[in-house]
């Protein structure tokens, strides 16, 4: 086993975990793959540029095949153009990667890959770009991107060249032609036989959520939202009645401070209410949501205040009563979003479990920011906005069929805080590696105290990993912290901290339908994981380089600790 792990290890580090596919097919700089064929995934790479150290950032001197599609201008509009038959695919994603593999996305695209989501029929304003279950099986779509590169970009950031994927890394589609035009709609670069089309009414200067009046994010009667630093504390007050006398027993009337118009919307008794709320700390470890009869930092109501640490939740899990109390959810310098749905029966009583509803920090604490409210009704659609809100807010939930795994390894301790939240954002290497240790200094019930830190990253996780021998840097002693996983990378992560805990998997061969796609590199490990019962697949595939997000990395340590044997007392002084 230990000639194994340094076996893998060895290719790892020359591979530097990121497998580059075989092109199917290379035309005018862009490459296509196609799973239904000889290749082992379906997408696209638009290469822009041949220089990692040049702007815009993309392809390294030798990896882009011999052939860049345009050279793009600052501030220049573009459209990106392209045709997709589904064959099981949902849908797919824009977005921005550093070379010609199936993976590398920079860490600018990864950080908000799933905030821009749009219809079939929408165009999008902005890479990454997620066009969501937006395709049925057998069915053929074509899809627009307006898109400006206005030269600012850092490498790393929203730049580099643009790939085109499947929802959640499903390869089930073929790609049928491309296009790239200029703003004037003067054909860049194509790829396969482009049917006539004509392009829709749009501009890529324009906010992406402006085109619809409905939608209008400036701040609305009836939110109030404090700033720390320009009014001496922070919160959010939503306002739904004036009148204390008449259910929802809200705002007094006679209260100045609520406008002329002071209700945010409408309460029906006995009807079901989403409140989503995104906040980043500057201090503050937690939040409550609480019922207020005025609008101002203080009086709460009788039954607010009686009940109002009676219940907690984690800050990936959704409230369903108010007070709703989200305690050490958040470290300083992070952004989340909370979520709480709750019903109001009719039944409450002046000065119980009713009124206005007001966000507030943990303890007392204002060392925080609001960013933006949401409200909606029981179906989703929206009632009240305040602030910039994206298109998708639930996406700091867990899955389903990742909820109850993800809670009982927070309830383990094996879940960093700062990995508590957007569950379907792909996983990094640094992320993993935050995972991997946590799960061996809770096992191990001690802190690790090795460190050999990496050229590039001064992550301390990584450096822990590194002394251990789990990772390696690739050729230039770098850890590439920010670079994405794929299934077979976790894997191979994966098995050497089993290793080095001392679990003994036998040898096997992986025996998964496509087992033939598995590199050499990986397929000791995902084989001996799956013959021990820790890892499975899909539909009979393990999909090697398919989508590997948090949620997954958090299932995958739950998995590796329910195989891990416990630790005898003795061993554990030892």
């Amino acid at each position: 086993m230990k000639k194994l792990l340094s076996v893998l290890l060895a290719v790892a580090m020359v591979a530097g975990f990121c497998v580059p596919g075989i092109a199917a097919e290379t035309e005018n700089g862009i490459t296509v793959w196609d799973n239904s064929g000889d290749d082992g995934w379906s997408g696209a790479n638009i290469i822009l540029g041949d220089d990692a150290d040049a702007w815009p950032f993309s392809v390294a001197d030798g990896d882009v095949q011999g052939e860049v599609a345009f050279e793009p201008e600052a501030d220049a509009s573009y459209w990106l153009v392209f045709n997709i038959t589904s064959r099981g695919a949902k849908g797919f994603r824009v977005r921005w990667s550093t070379d010609n593999t199936g993976g590398s996305y920079t860490g600018g695209d990864a950080a908000v890959v799933n905030d821009h989501v749009k219809a079939a029929d929408e165009v999008a304003t902005v890479i990454p770009a997620y066009f969501q279950d937006t395709i049925d099986d057998g069915e053929t779509n074509t899809y627009f991107v307006n898109f400006v590169m206005d030269g600012s970009e850092e490498a790393d950031g929203l730049i580099g060249n643009i790939a085109i994927r499947g929802q959640q890394g499903n390869n089930d589609f073929t790609i049928n032609w491309i296009e790239v035009l200029d703003a004037d709609g003067e054909s860049l670069v194509t790829y396969g036989d482009v049917e006539d089309y004509d392009l829709p009414a749009g501009d890529a200067d324009d906010d992406d959520d402006d085109d619809d009046d409905d939608d209008d994010t400036s701040t609305p009667d009836g939110v109030y939202v404090w700033d720390k630093e320009a009014d001496g504390w922070a919160g959010a007050n939503i306002i739904l009645g004036s009148d204390d006398g008449e259910w929802p027993f809200s705002v007094g009337s006679g209260s100045d401070d609520v406008g002329e118009d002071p209700v945010s919307f409408e309460v029906e008794k006995d009807a079901t209410y989403k409140l989503y709320f995104n906040i980043t700390s500057s201090g503050a470890a937690g939040f409550r949501v609480r019922w207020i009869s005025q609008n101002d930092n203080g009086s709460y109501t009788g039954g607010d205040a009686a009940v109002v640490n009676d219940h907690n939740k984690r800050s990936f899990e959704t409230a369903t009563v108010i007070p709703a109390y989200f305690q050490n959810t958040i470290a300083d310098g992070q952004t989340k979003t909370y979520a709480v749905e709750f019903t109001m029966d009719g039944e409450e009583e002046a000065d119980g479990c009713i009124g206005n509803i007001a966000i507030r920090g943990q303890s007392g604490s204002n060392d925080f920011t609001v960013n933006w409210v949401l409200i909606t009704d029981a179906d989703g659609k929206a009632l009240t906005k305040w602030g910039d809100v994206p298109a998708n807010v639930a996406l700091d939930v867990p899955a389903f069929w990742a909820f109850d795994g993800i809670v009982e390894a927070a309830g383990l301790g094996l879940v960093p805080v700062d990995l508590q939240s957007a569950f379907t954002a792909d996983m990094t290497r640094g992320e993993f590696a935050a995972l991997a240790v946590k799960l061996i200094e809770t096992y191990l019930g001690e802190a690790i105290e090795e460190s050999d830190p990496f050229a590039d990253t001064d992550d301390e996780t990584a450096a822990k990993l590194g002394a251990l021998g789990i990772v390696g840097g690739d050729q230039n002693g770098n850890y590439n912290p920010d670079r994405i996983l794929n299934r077979q990378d976790a894997m191979v992560l994966g098995f050497n901290v089993l290793d080095y805990l001392g679990l003994e998997l036998d040898a096997a061969d992986p025996d998964f339908d496509d087992a033939d796609d598995i590199p050499d590199w990986a397929a000791d490990a995902i084989g001996a994981l799956q013959a021990a019962g820790i890892v499975q697949g899909s539909d009979g595939n393990f999909n090697p380089e398919g989508k590997y997000d948090r949620q997954s990395g958090i299932l995958t340590m739950l998995n590796f600790w329910n195989a891990l044997p416990e630790i005898e007392e003795d061993d554990a002084e030892e």
